[in-house]
């Protein structure tokens, strides 16, 4: 039987397969965009609805 040949195992991330390893990426870069928008000081709503003066 012929091997498949597989892909440089130096180029995928932690010896996963390429596909896993661009999954990976892809969830990476979207957890960092996520986790930059919560970070991201927003300005305060003046006196919207359910917001108490004091």
């Amino acid at each position: 039987m012929e091997r498949i040949p597989q892909p440089d195992p130096e180029l995928t991330l932690f010896g996963l397969s390429h596909a896993a390893s661009v999954l990976l990426i892809t969830v990476a870069v979207l957890a960092i965009y996520v986790a930059v928008d919560l970070l991201r000081p927003r300005p305060r709503p003046r006196g919207g609805e359910g917001e108490r003066g004091d």
